[in-house]
């Protein structure tokens, strides 16, 4: 009877272990997840990720028109002209258009690597003209006001703040992203931080200037956003991309990407 009773309260606990650990983190398929930054390395594929990753994984590629499904190649060493990074070549993107453009990031802002092509989409922003509380906006301006430190422009060191024009809104979900504008010697000058507004507060995230337009998407259900940012300076290369999960209202950051910074 003992060794049985020893049996049963063993699988009691594996059972309590195994489930318990799967109800406090991540489910399986987003631990198993990543995400890199597609760029055209114009090679014998076009799409190259600027990570390393083995080959034969699902790769997903988000863009704000929809979502073109690949898998990884070989790795290799990217010779960049600041400095060499490990590379992944992307293949199976015959049916991706390809941008010819002279921003390599414009048609796929981000990959999932890993992911069920049917788990991942692209999340429209909302076209919601409604203002935003001035209660929300005055405390969002407070995060973003800080951020400033005097960035150089190209001509040197300039007076710089943020401007009292009204931010730039973007909505979607249960999220509202807001774009200051920076400007110089008082006049207008560059996009500005971006701070999110969620069920869960106001939160700044990171960068001095925020480029482009950020784009949301979802990866089984759970939300992320992606943009590009320079982080020390403004009107420079010091560019990142980033990727924030969204999901529980509070953004964590879960990628970083700095290997195109000038």
């Amino acid at each position: 009877m003992r060794k049985i009773e020893a049996l049963v309260l063993f699988l009691s606990i594996f059972v309590w272990l195994l489930f318990g650990s799967c109800a406090s983190g991540d489910s399986p398929q987003d631990s198993d997840i990543s995400f890199s930054l597609p760029f055209e390395c114009h090679m014998e594929e076009p799409y190259c990720l600027a990570d390393s990753f083995k080959a034969g994984l699902n790769v997903v590629l988000v863009g704000k028109s929809g979502i073109c499904s690949a898998r990884t190649g070989q790795a290799f060493t990217y010779d960049h002209h600041v400095e060499e990074f490990e590379a992944t070549r992307v293949v199976g993107t015959e049916k991706c258009p390809v941008v010819k453009d002279e921003t390599p990031f414009r048609e796929y802002r981000i990959a999932v690597v890993g992911a069920d092509p049917q788990a991942v989409r692209p999340v429209s922003i909302k076209d919601d003209k409604s203002p935003v509380p001035k209660e929300l906006e005055l405390e969002a301006r407070k995060l973003a006001a800080p951020n400033m430190a005097e960035p150089q422009s190209l001509s040197g060191r300039v007076p710089v703040s943020l401007s009292d024009a009204q931010p730039k809104v973007l909505r979607t979900e249960n999220v509202t992203l807001l774009i200051f504008e920076l400007q110089a010697d008082k006049e207008p000058w560059e996009p500005g931080p971006t701070v999110a507004l969620t069920d869960a507060g106001v939160f700044l995230l990171d960068g001095a200037c925020t480029y482009g337009e950020p784009t949301f998407f979802s990866v089984n259900d759970k939300l992320y956003l992606t943009y590009d940012a320079t982080v020390s300076c403004c009107g420079c290369g010091d560019r990142h991309f980033f990727v924030y999960d969204l999901s529980s209202g509070t953004p964590k950051m879960v990628y970083r990407n700095s290997k195109f910074a000038d």
